[in-house]
């Protein structure tokens, strides 16, 4: 806190960073973040009297934490999206930020607000492109200051005039020592995503959608007779529908309610990716544009000689800007190279780690077009395969690879989840989507291969078995306490294992464990 608040209190604003040619634009920006808040009923300007009459009040017991100072936070919503091959012009957004941090009086409130997982999204395309549905994009304009209003006694919050640094940044209407209330969960407070998830689950479940038992950023529309209409999903204010024409009206319907900033079909960016739905249905996702705007960590040559040596504190800094940008594109899309960001991200914080990552940064950018692809399927014939793998002793016991052979105790496992037709759960050629896939170290050491194999194989049963409920859910099945396991055995499921001993162990009524007996309870 300490930290955020130095930063925050800071002389030097974002606004001195911005081209004097680019300011009017973002000054513009800024008198419309300002009116975006007036016009969602978000705050109540206080007239003079008012004001100075909570300033003395909340002076007198001990109450100032109350009174927030915003500041713009000033940004291109182009710069993502821009390239060398796409030279976008400039974007100017303005949005107004309360320091939440320093509202002691929040603690204690409920914050949590859940977004639609990965898994619930592959479940939405692989249906859309299964059912012949067609896939739309939406997201909500300026969707916090949308959320639940504030009770009458739930909270007491206040906003002052904004703090500058530059004399021609645009102030606030409040006047001099005026304040506004705040009515409601505006930008910088830690439980205004969760009041814009009650509200927009609210405008939901009023138009008929029903929400998942297993993700509570998904919803169902069903029809009367028990059919699957459309599939919505949440991350925050961006919502992704597939579903037929009684589920596009009640989109429709939703965006009258809440104002749809953007409405999309046919091919849109979601969430950092670019997703198209072709003439046949079939979706296809990939993140080019993510690919093209990663960027190698400067280095002299020089620096490349000292492989040993620590990082400078802006270079760690570099790093791990780097690293967390390359876990969005793996944790979004490039599974294939989960292996190798999961040993890196453990990787000492040296010249040769930082090298390293730059190598990984030219691999996956020589193939930026890399897709995930969703085909029709017939999925009254699908079924889950679960694929399971795992390397014995291959990382130490922090999850790199280290130069130290002898060091390398840990085994690292991987899985993937896939909805296949009746073809490959025959074992043979066919189509299948990708569900969910993932590469991580076991937490238990592992004394034979067997073991790194059975581990592995119990780990990709975990996420199966859970994959399975969702996959009964959108048919229609009860996932209850009561009814879970008679509808997750309504799926049919295979577990894949490249390891003979494995399947026998597994099927035999007289197994042997060797010295780790403890396996016992795995193979039960």
């Amino acid at each position: 806190y300490d930290i955020v608040s130095r930063d925050w209190s800071s002389d030097v604003c974002s606004s001195d960073l911005i081209p004097k040619a680019d300011r009017p634009a973002f000054h513009a920006a800024a008198k419309a973040g300002w009116q975006v808040w007036v016009d969602n009923g978000a705050v109540e300007v206080l007239s003079k009297a008012q004001a100075d009459e909570v300033r003395a009040r909340l002076k007198s017991t001990g109450k100032q934490s109350c009174m927030l100072t915003p500041r713009f936070v000033y940004t291109d919503k182009h710069d993502g999206l821009r390239t060398p091959s796409k030279p976008l012009p400039l974007k100017a957004n303005a949005r107004l930020v309360v320091p939440g941090f320093r509202d002691i009086t929040a603690y204690l409130v409920r914050r949590d607000a859940p977004t639609g997982s990965r898994t619930s999204q592959h479940f939405l395309l692989m249906y859309t492109a299964s059912k012949r549905w067609l896939l739309y994009s939406a997201d909500v304009k300026s969707a916090f200051l949308k959320g639940e209003n504030f009770g009458p006694d739930e909270r007491e919050l206040y906003v002052s005039q904004i703090r500058v640094s530059s004399p021609d940044e645009p102030l606030l209407p409040l006047g001099e020592g005026g304040l506004a209330r705040a009515k409601k969960g505006i930008f910088g407070l830690a439980y205004s995503p969760r009041r814009w998830y009650l509200r927009l689950n609210k405008s939901v479940t009023k138009l008929g959608w029903v929400r998942s038992e297993l993700d509570a950023a998904l919803w169902f529309l069903w029809s009367g007779d028990g059919t699957l209409d459309g599939m919505l999903i949440s991350h925050v204010d961006d919502l992704l529908m597939g579903g037929n024409a009684r589920a596009h009206e009640s989109l429709l319907q939703l965006g009258r309610e809440l104002g749809f900033g953007s409405l999309e079909t046919g091919s849109f960016n979601y969430c950092g990716k670019r997703i198209q739905q072709s003439a046949d249905f079939s979706i296809k996702v990939n993140m080019v544009e993510y690919h093209e705007n990663l960027k190698q960590i400067p280095m002299t040559g020089e620096r490349k000689k000292q492989l040993d040596q620590p990082l400078a504190p802006a270079e760690h800094r570099q790093l791990r800007g780097l690293l967390g940008s390359l876990q969005w594109l793996v944790s979004q899309l490039r599974f294939d190279q989960g292996f190798s960001l999961s040993t890196l991200q453990s990787e000492k914080p040296v010249v040769a780690t930082m090298l390293k990552a730059n190598s990984l940064v030219k691999k996956v950018k020589a193939s930026s077009k890399f897709s995930l692809n969703f085909k029709p399927m017939d999925l009254d014939k699908c079924g889950l395969v679960t694929v399971s793998d795992a390397a014995l002793g291959n990382v130490s016991p922090d999850g790199s690879i280290g130069e130290d052979a002898l060091s390398r105790v840990h085994s690292q496992a991987a899985y993937a989840i896939l909805i296949a037709d009746e073809n490959v759960l025959a074992g043979k050629e066919g189509n299948f989507c990708l569900i969910d896939s993932r590469r991580h170290r076991l937490a238990r050491v592992c004394r034979s291969t067997f073991a790194a194999e059975l581990m592995s194989a119990e780990e990709a049963l975990d996420c199966g078995e859970f994959c399975r409920g969702m996959f009964a859910e959108t048919r229609g099945y009860s996932v209850d306490r009561r009814n879970v396991e008679a509808s997750n055995n309504a799926i049919p499921m295979i577990l894949v294992v490249d390891a003979k001993d494995v399947f026998d162990k597994s099927t035999s009524d007289t197994p042997s464990y060797g010295s780790q007996k403890s396996l016992a309870f795995t193979i039960s």
